[in-house]
Parts: C-alpha cells; sequence; structure tokens
C-alpha cells in the first residue's frame, strides 16, 4: 500500500510539474499555434468561461433520468382539417397549387406525393425538418413540418404567421430563400432553400475557426441584418442553430418565427427568442435591431473563442456586463476583439449599427472579396444548370434523330419545352384524332399518348417532311403543366 500510495503521489506531483512548466511557456515563451485542449483561462469571479472543446472531452457518464411520456390534451385534436390548402398572405400570389403531380388526398399526402429522396435531418421541440427532391423541378428544398397539429381556430392562425413573416421579407443573397407554405391533416409544412449545415454544427465540429473565415462570416451576417433593419425588421432569434452554410461556405440567416415588424406590432407583444443569445434589454420590453447586433456579437465570439455560451448564471451575467474571456481571445487580433466588445456593449444605445459596422476598414478591406466569391458562386450555379439542361437537349434530340430507336425516352425538367420543340399553337389531343380520322391520309398514323401526363398536342405529319426519312412518322409538341420525365413511342417506317 505504502509503494503505491508513493507512485499515485510522485505521478501527480509529476503532473503538476509539467503543468506548472507548461503555463510557463505559454506565458513566458512564445505563442503556440495550436492552444491547449484543458486551456481554461479567463477568470471572472467565482466562474470560468470555458470551452466547447472542454465540453467535448469524455467523462464518466450519470445515468439518465427517466421521464414519464408527454401528456397529449383532447383539446390538441379539435382542429382536425384534413384539406390540402395553400398558405398565402400576398394578394397577388401566382403561384399554381396544387401541381400537377398531386393527384388527390385519397393517394396520400402532399409531401409523400410530390417529393422524393425524404430524409430527416433535424428535429427539435416544435417540428422536424426533412431534405426532399421535387418531382416537379428535380431541385433539392428543405421541408419544415410542425409535429404538434393545431389546436385550434387561434392556434392555426398564430403558426400561420411565420409564412406570413416569410412573406414579407424582402430577397436578400444572406436569406434562406422562402419558396411556399402549405397545411394539410392539421399541419403546417414550410418548403425553403436547402442548405448544407447549421453555423452551429460547423463551430461544435471546428473547434478553430481561422479569423478570416470568422471576418468572412461577419460580413454575410452584417449584410443580411443592414438589409433587414433598413425595413424595419429585427430577428430576435439570431444564433448559430439559425444561420445556415451553404457547400460553399457563405451564410443565410433563416427561421423568421419570431421576426419583429417595428412599423406595425407593439414591442410589449414579441416574443424573446434563445436565452443564451438574448440581450439583457430585450427582456425589459425594449426592442430594436440593438438586439440583434448584441445576439450577432455573441455569436462571433462564440466562434472566434469556442466559447461555450451559458444558458443562464453569473458568466450569462458577466458577458452582458462587458467582460469578455480576455484568455480566450488571446489568439484574436485587436481588430476583431474591438468589433465583438463594441456589439456587446452593455448599453444598448452605445451599440454600432450594421451599416457601421460594414464601414470599419477591417470590413470594409474584404467586402470586395466576399461579394465577389459570393457573387461567383452564383453564377457558377446558374452556368451549370443552364449547361446540364442543354446538355440534356442535344442528347434527346441525337438520340431520337440519329440512333432514332423504338422507344424513345426524353429527360427534360425545365418548363417551355414546346417552345424548343415547335412554335405552332397548342391543340387538345381530341381534337387532333378527329382531324386525322377525317383526313384519311395513308402516309399518316396517329400516336398513342395514353402514357403522357398533362395537355399534350400532337400535329400528324408527312413522313417525308420529318426529318428526311429518318423512319419517324410524327412530330410531338408537349404543353405540359409541369416538368417530369416524359416518354413515347414510335415506329419505324
Amino acid at each position: 500500500l505504502f509503494s503505491l500510495f508513493s507512485q499515485v503521489l510522485s505521478g501527480r506531483c509529476l503532473c503538476y510539474l509539467f503543468d506548472m512548466f507548461s503555463h510557463k511557456m505559454n506565458v513566458d515563451g512564445p505563442k503556440a499555434s495550436t492552444p491547449m485542449p484543458y486551456d481554461n483561462v479567463g477568470e471572472c469571479g467565482s466562474s470560468s468561461f470555458s470551452t466547447k472543446r472542454d465540453r467535448t472531452v469524455p467523462q464518466a457518464k450519470k445515468p439518465r433520468r427517466w421521464k414519464p411520456p408527454a401528456l397529449c390534451r383532447s383539446f390538441c385534436l379539435r382542429y382536425t382539417n384534413r384539406e390540402l390548402s395553400l398558405v398565402t398572405f400576398k394578394e397577388n400570389n401566382k403561384q399554381k397549387f396544387p401541381p400537377p403531380s398531386y393527384k388527390s388526398r385519397d393517394d396520400g399526402e402532399y409531401l409523400l406525393q410530390c417529393f422524393t429522396d425524404i430524409k430527416r435531418i433535424g428535429q427539435g421541440s416544435f417540428g422536424e425538418v426533412f431534405s426532399v427532391t421535387s418531382l416537379d423541378d428535380g431541385e433539392q428544398y428543405a421541408v419544415k413540418r410542425s409535429i404538434e397539429g393545431f389546436r385550434n381556430s387561434l392556434d392555426r392562425r398564430l403558426k400561420l404567421d411565420e409564412v406570413e413573416k416569410h412573406e414579407m421579407l424582402p430577397p436578400h443573397p444572406n436569406f434562406v430563400q422562402f419558396v411556399r407554405g402549405w397545411e394539410e391533416c392539421g399541419s403546417l409544412y414550410i418548403q425553403t432553400e436547402l442548405c448544407d449545415r447549421t453555423l452551429s454544427d460547423y463551430a461544435n465540429k471546428i473547434h478553430d475557426v481561422p479569423e478570416l473565415t470568422v471576418w468572412y462570416f461577419l460580413i454575410d451576417l452584417l449584410s443580411a441584418l443592414k438589409h433587414l433593419h433598413d425595413n424595419r425588421l429585427v430577428h430576435l432569434d439570431l444564433k448559430p442553430e439559425n444561420i445556415f452554410l451553404t457547400k460553399d461556405e457563405i451564410c443565410k440567416v433563416g427561421d423568421f418565427g419570431l421576426l419583429f415588424n417595428q412599423k406595425t406590432m407593439n414591442p410589449q407583444n414579441a416574443i424573446e427568442g434563445d436565452s443564451k443569445y438574448l440581450a439583457l434589454e430585450a427582456l425589459h420590453g425594449i426592442i430594436g435591431p440593438f438586439n440583434d447586433i448584441f445576439s450577432l456579437g455573441i455569436t462571433i465570439l462564440e466562434l472566434a473563442s469556442d466559447l461555450d455560451v451559458p444558458t443562464n448564471g453569473e458568466v450569462w451575467h458577466y458577458l452582458r456586463t462587458g467582460q469578455l474571456p480576455e484568455g480566450l481571445l488571446r489568439r484574436v487580433s485587436p481588430e476583431l476583439r474591438e468589433v465583438i466588445r463594441s456589439m456587446m456593449h452593455p448599453e444598448h444605445k452605445k451599440r454600432p449599427a450594421a451599416a457601421e459596422l460594414l464601414e470599419i476598414p477591417a470590413v470594409k478591406s474584404l467586402m470586395p472579396w466576399r461579394l465577389a466569391y459570393r457573387d461567383a458562386v452564383r453564377e457558377n450555379e446558374f452556368l451549370s444548370k443552364v449547361v446540364v439542361r442543354w446538355c440534356q437537349i442535344l442528347l434527346c434530340t441525337f438520340w431520337s434523330v440519329v440512333i432514332s430507336p423504338e422507344t424513345v425516352k426524353i429527360f427534360y425538367k425545365t418548363r417551355g419545352l414546346s417552345s424548343i420543340l415547335s412554335n405552332s399553337r397548342r391543340r387538345r389531343s381530341n381534337n387532333v384524332r378527329n382531324e386525322s380520322e377525317n383526313n384519311n391520309s395513308p402516309s399518316v398514323e396517329m400516336l398513342d399518348i395514353s402514357s403522357i401526363d398533362g395537355d399534350a398536342a400532337v400535329q400528324p405529319v408527312p413522313r417525308d417532311s420529318f426529318f428526311n426519312g429518318s423512319g419517324i412518322r410524327y412530330a410531338v409538341e408537349f404543353y405540359t403543366s409541369r416538368p417530369k420525365c416524359l416518354s413515347y413511342s414510335t415506329q419505324r417506317a
């Protein structure tokens, strides 16, 4: 026992001496490029700031406490409207809904009929998010569905407010694009563009974010907030979970469920967001753009220092009195540190606006590069889609003209195919059949279009006048009300 005790004691002494030596090297000597994983400097009172890296250190798992199942009250099922309907608050909304891919309510829900590759990518206390592929245009989208159904007409109206707030937003490249919203079976569905991940996922995976990347993210978010505040709108729930990253690492602000309109809404009726990123004055009913500036400041602080932002407690109050974790900000440049400090100023009137922050020399010097990169990404996406579509057209033309098989399949996902094939006017297939029967022309045969979905017109033409004797006897004009993978058959001469 004595030998075992001496070994443990000597091991602890060695660890203590190693910690003292490493701490002395960090203070006196040059700073290491990679910080120590257990460096929790930045003491404030009796509490200390900690990092998310420390939170991920393996520890002894505590036994999970048993929780009783959630109770479902009977009034949750009072509002049981099962009909599909488009949710919109615009008077001049010209969306065609439902699209032709939707058959009827008996064939299943709209989500299951009009989308494929449905995968759940997130779930919270109020809703779940799916990654889907649309059958109408072949693009990928994100669809959020409310978990809890409408309790009554008042609860339904409160939940539909999120769609109204999405529609009142002026479009911006750093906003998550809203597509449409609909209700079915007492639940709300919101369809938006699909992003790669959230900023929270990015920060939890990468604990040492390069400072240049932090500056670029700051420029994206400041541009979004400036556009939002210029229209007298306040987000009120800006946090890493509501900031999304594209595959090209461009930040976009989303989840506008708590959006506050300064022109029409009463500040006393505003709903506060997450307490971890909430400004102190918002708890007292003082609502304005300065709330978003504080939330952005603490978000950038978390990104630059890997700070584990508390939900409450002493450290929560320290952050709202202007005390920053200086020990965790050793690797941050003085310019970025000063920007964070100004955005998190305890007095909301002394915080700079988003337009003023964009005029800072450090931000202004990087702004042209970031905007050029964002525009290049958008042009690249547009050009890639155009190239793919033209390749599809050329491939279909080559396949139908040169090879001319018995069955020709056209894969085309855009509207306006009729303008490519022919510019003649639209005619119904039934009228064309009647004309062909009256003509009794031996050189003309009608095409079976039972497999063609949507409005179609078939124009019979003589064999010799179509592709100069290639064997195809018909010219087909498609006027489909929705893009779809179509197929039709031809006969050889």
